[in-house]
């Protein structure tokens, strides 16, 4: 069984944030709002955001605005089915 990669200290901040954001108000923030909830500049959130989707931690479509946050039992099915496939 493969476990999920680790965040840095940076990523799981820029996650936590996101994963608040969207369970107070019920919609992804834009990167500006979520820039200045944490006290980073945009570019730097688009980074981390990113790695979270490359380390499966979240899924995005071309629209800015289309975002989901990937359980870890999402993840895990995700990579049971690929490990079956391969």
């Amino acid at each position: 069984m493969k476990l999920r990669p680790t965040l840095t200290p940076k990523q799981e901040i820029v996650f936590d944030a996101l994963y608040e954001f969207m369970s107070k108000r019920n919609r992804i923030p834009t990167h500006d709002q979520l820039a200045m909830d944490i006290g980073v500049c945009r570019t730097t959130v688009t980074t981390h955001l990113q790695a979270l989707e490359r380390k499966g931690y979240i899924r995005r479509s071309r629209k800015w605005f289309d975002m989901e946050v990937i359980t870890q039992d999402e993840w895990q099915a995700n990579n049971e089915k690929v490990e079956v496939n391969d």
